[in-house]
Parts: structure tokens; sequence; C-alpha cells
């Protein structure tokens, strides 16, 4: 989430004239901030969904530490799950 807020703005930025005397935006600055919303919700979305079904876990009811999803013994304590 951090980096999103960090692209979010760095988008704004750079779409400061840091040239002008006065302070003012560059006539483009819409064009830069949207992209950078863009490029940020892309990066988030790919962040969210990204291990979704890979890294699933649950917990082991003998001992109570988190186990990969598909686990037939805990590695932990050695309980034996049931086969589906």
């Amino acid at each position: 989430m951090t980096i999103v807020f960090f692209i979010i703005g760095l988008s704004v930025i750079l779409s400061y004239n840091w040239g002008s005397p006065t302070p003012e935006f560059r006539t483009d600055a819409p064009n830069i901030i949207l992209f950078g919303i863009v490029v940020a919700a892309i990066i988030y979305i790919a962040a969210r969904y990204s291990g979704q079904g890979r890294f699933r876990s649950r917990h082991c009811t003998a001992c109570g530490r988190g186990i990969p999803f598909d686990a037939l013994l805990c590695p932990y304590c050695g309980f034996r799950f049931p086969l589906p």
C-alpha cells in the first residue's frame, strides 16, 4: 500500500513546473496524475490478487500453528489429518 501512495505522490510532484517563478502546474499535469493513479491501481490489484490460491494456509487442530493448506501431516507436531 505504501508504494501506491508513493507512486501517486510522485506523479503529483512530477506534474509541478519547477522552473517557473510562481508556483504552477504543468499544462499536462492532469494526464501525469491520471497516469500515476492508473499505474498505482494496477500495482495494487496485482499485489492483492497475485497470491490467491497458491499460498493458502490453515491452522493445525492439534498445535494451532499455520501450515500449508494441502498438508496431510503437521510439520510441527506430526498430527495426521484425515483424507478428504
